[in-house]
């Protein structure tokens, strides 16, 4: 929820506000409202710890019985938390902002009880204790803050306490976190009211899931374990799309399978009842993409951070999160495409990432494009294709061996088939290899039904809460 609070400038929260927000602004100023610098070490203090003796490799991602308590990491994925470790022993904290001490300093607000492993520590707010709302503004506007930090750079909190950070006060100069309050609750009603149109009109207004989307769930559940030495795919842990497009496996079973009986009795004859994984050289079934640069100029000159009439294009480059885009370029500077699969071929951090982009982009340095060769992607393939190459490449890559195209079109990865006994024309399935594109894009398009189920809970709890926060 923090990244959806804009930028601020030093008299409000941004330019490009809506009518709704600008008129919370204008209200919070003709009321005596400003903003005021703070050093950091004067309104928040570091929460102490206990170190923990574990090594990140040797703990478990997905929770278990004795390793319950998430714990944080320098990482960016999942607010940071990348394993577990048992309770006892463990400094458990909440309702806390968590910064890393290492890379580009992500901090983000831990609701729920987590603790510490390395590379990261928690801070609090010293004078009070803060609501949700109160920390997820605070926590973008610390973002800013935090944006001068990096590997060269280090956040630790010597050094970031000393920074200032630009906070609303009211007309007595107390911190305003009435206006916090209110900024963050138009925020989300703004975003629910966004989500109702997107869901409109992109037809998911029903998350009931249809009998191929049930029967793709289930067969993605009885597929064999990959080939020897393949990773197979864990539905408690995977996720598919890579990179900022993700949609969870885990649980996405538990519900559905149980609404439709008739349907789970006839597994036997469904359309994807005798789907099994099949090894591929990547090289095999994709191509690299050139993307030429049509500016003789250096890119530094022709580049921007945020985008704007001339600079419409999406530019990638090896970077964590937000499909790789760091720029903005001209579309006469470079060749472009789209619905194409990209790999991150350096970076500490960003090696062996892989994205999938739908829309037009380009390629500004330090990463590829490739396409598969005998079919073109769509968005539901796509997804799943960036996410099996990234689960195969990932973890044999990094900055001194980096993923080129030469290396990482000889590894393997796995996909589903259809027997060549049941490959038949109207399954859709690829004649050479028989790759079920159907199933993948049926299991997808189910994923995001499940996905999108769950998102509209929640909406449907804001909407709640929002009108009974307006009625009073």
């Amino acid at each position: 929820m923090s990244n959806i609070l804009k930028q601020e400038n030093k008299a409000s929260l941004g330019k490009s506000q809506s009518p709704r927000l600008k008129e919370l602004d204008e209200k919070f100023k003709q009321n005596g409202g400003t903003w005021k610098e703070f050093k950091l070490e004067d309104k928040f203090e570091r929460v102490a710890f206990k170190k923990l003796a574990y090594k990140k490799s040797d703990l478990p991602e997905n929770a278990t019985q004795e390793y319950d308590l998430p714990a944080l990491t320098c990482a960016r994925e999942n607010q940071g938390l990348s394993c577990y470790v048992p309770r006892n022993e463990a400094t458990i904290l909440k309702n806390v902002i968590s910064v890393a001490a290492n890379g580009d300093a992500p901090a983000f607000y831990q609701s729920q009880e987590f603790t510490i492993l390395q590379d990261a520590y928690a801070i609090r707010f010293k004078d009070k204790e803060l609501n949700s709302s109160q920390y997820l503004f605070l926590t973008t506007l610390l973002q800013k803050v935090l944006t001068q930090f990096n590997w060269s750079n280090k956040s630790g909190w010597e050094r970031v306490k000393k920074e200032k950070i630009l906070l609303p006060i009211d007309k007595q100069e107390n911190i305003a976190f009435d206006y916090m309050e209110s900024y963050i609750a138009e925020l989300e009603a703004e975003r629910v009211e966004e989500l109702e149109a997107y869901l409109k009109a992109t037809g998911f207004e029903n998350f009931i899931l249809n009998q191929n989307e049930m029967f793709a769930l289930q067969s993605f559940e009885k597929l064999s374990n990959p080939p020897k030495n393949q990773k197979a795919l864990n539905k408690d842990s995977d996720f598919i799309g890579g990179g900022e497009l993700n949609y969870p496996l885990d649980d996405f079973t538990k519900e559905s399978f149980t609404q439709t009986p008739q349907i789970q009795s006839n597994i036997s004859t469904a359309p994807f009842a005798n789907l099994q994984w099949k090894e591929f050289k990547i090289a095999e079934l994709f191509e690299k993409i050139e993307l030429k640069k049509l500016n003789s100029l250096d890119t530094r000159n022709f580049r921007v951070t945020k985008p704007d009439k001339e600079h419409t294009i999406p530019a990638i480059v090896a970077k964590v999160g937000n499909n790789g885009v760091m720029y903005y370029v001209n579309k006469n500077d470079f060749e472009t495409t789209s619905n194409k699969i990209v790999v991150i071929a350096d970076g500490a951090v960003a090696s062996g990432l892989v994205y999938y982009h739908e829309k037009e982009f380009t390629i500004l340095h330090n990463a590829y494009t490739i396409a598969l060769k005998n079919k073109n992607e769509n968005r539901e393939n796509g997804l799943f294709l960036a996410m099996i190459i990234q689960k195969s490449i990932f973890e044999l890559f990094n900055y001194e061996n980096k993923p080129t195209w030469n290396k990482v079109k000889n590894v393997s990865i796995c996909l589903p088939i259809y027997p060549a006994s049941s490959c038949k024309k109207e399954q859709n399935a690829d004649q050479d290899h028989q790759i079920a594109f159907d199933f993948i894009e049926t299991f997808i398009k189910a994923l995001q039904k499940e996905s999108l189920k769950q998102v509209d809970s929640y909406n449907q709890a804001k909407i709640k809460a929002h009108k009974e926060v307006i009625k009073a």
